[in-house]
């Protein structure tokens, strides 16, 4: 309700902004809105429809002219959707022009929908979608040019967060974790000649993602958000730095996939960014901290400087992790030469780790090893 307010009160004072028509003025405004209406209702239909894979083809074809360029990644991620089940009648139109001569020949134009046609031919499966038909073509132009929706503005649309009261930075956090998260499932990663190929997750990947594992992610974004605060973080990760957004990212990766708990998994990140802590010469955690050194500190003398990809880093956090989980020392770490998640090191599995510290007869207690030595 605080929230609803604030926002109130801050369109107010916007509008203070704009002269206000006189009452004449309205009055005509209004009537020449209503003769638009009726013009627009005279040319226009819209109807719900259902479009085949042969069908958008023939659009495509015929109808698809002096459209902007697509973008074959888009068209994927909405291959991909409509595959899985996941894409969602939402009322967001295709929209064709009213006729208009092109070379000589009459034709209506595809406005808005090109990338769903496209991926209704690339997966080969009908959708079913809301048909605009005859709207001015000269109107094309003003198309897609409103705000885009972010995770975040989904994500804080969600009744679970809202009862934590989340604030605007923790809905970015929490968003940016958890697309990161589905990524990582997903195997998308980014490395140096070799952009991430396979399709990035949907707003609706991420609500769902964030509604299954509400509990984790709110957990994981206020540890996050405490530690970029804390007077005792090492200044690289201080802030809004992009070290401290890849810790969030593993944080919520280990706890979501591994099977560890976040007893296990926070201390770790505490030790990693405390000014306090100052681990043995092969210590996992102090060999990590040398690499982000490497990477973010600006301080640091630039031939020093390391310019990882996204891959090599996730590479790096996995080694010193799983050596952090058995018990083993991890010298320096150098990057290794990985161009996909392939050949990526992963985290081991905590019911993993148990077996082979069984194994080994020791004793079996993650959560004694993760505190300490205490901070």
């Amino acid at each position: 309700m605080k929230k609803i307010k604030k926002e109130q009160t801050g369109i107010a004072k916007k509008a203070k902004n704009y002269e206000k028509p006189s009452q004449e003025e309205y009055t005509k405004l209004l009537e020449d809105a209503h003769s638009l209406a009726q013009e627009r209702n005279k040319k226009c239909t819209q109807r719900w429809v259902v479009i085949t894979p042969a069908e958008a083809d023939e659009m495509l074809k015929n109808n698809n002219i002096r459209n902007r360029k697509h973008s074959t990644g888009t068209a994927s991620s909405y291959a991909s959707q409509i595959t899985k089940g996941e894409w969602k009648a939402n009322g967001e139109p295709i929209i064709l022009s009213e006729p208009v001569i092109i070379d000589g020949v009459e034709k209506k134009i595809v406005m808005n929908g090109q990338h769903r046609l496209l991926a209704c031919v690339m997966c080969g499966r009908p959708i079913t979608t809301l048909l605009v038909d005859g709207v001015p073509f000269d109107v094309m132009e003003t198309l897609d040019t409103g705000k885009v929706r972010t995770g975040k503005d989904v994500l804080s649309a969600s009744q679970i967060y809202a009862d934590e009261n989340f604030k605007d930075d923790e809905y970015v956090a929490a968003s940016s974790i958890i697309k990161k998260v589905l990524e990582y499932c997903s195997g998308r990663f980014a490395s140096h000649g070799h952009s991430a190929t396979r399709p990035a997750p949907t707003n609706a990947n991420i609500v769902v993602d964030g509604m299954e594992y509400a509990d984790m992610y709110i957990s994981v974004t206020r540890k996050m958000i405490s530690l970029r605060k804390n007077s005792e973080t090492i200044e690289y990760f201080h802030g809004k730095k992009p070290a401290m957004n890849l810790l969030g990212y593993y944080m919520g990766w280990l706890l979501r996939n591994f099977g560890y708990s976040e007893q296990e998994v926070f201390p770790f990140f505490e030790k990693l960014v405390s000014i306090k802590y100052q681990g043995e010469i092969n210590d996992p955690i102090m060999s990590l901290r040398i690499v982000f050194k490497k990477m973010y500190d600006k301080n640091l003398n630039p031939s020093y400087r390391e310019n990882y990809s996204e891959l090599v880093m996730y590479d790096f956090f996995a080694r010193a992790w799983n050596s952090y989980v058995k018990g083993e020392t991890r010298g320096k770490m150098n990057a290794r030469a990985i161009s996909d998640s392939d050949g990526c090191t992963v985290p081991l599995e905590r019911d993993a780790v148990e077996a082979m510290r069984s194994s080994k007869r020791e004793k079996v207690d993650l959560l004694e090893f993760a505190t300490s030595p205490a901070l």
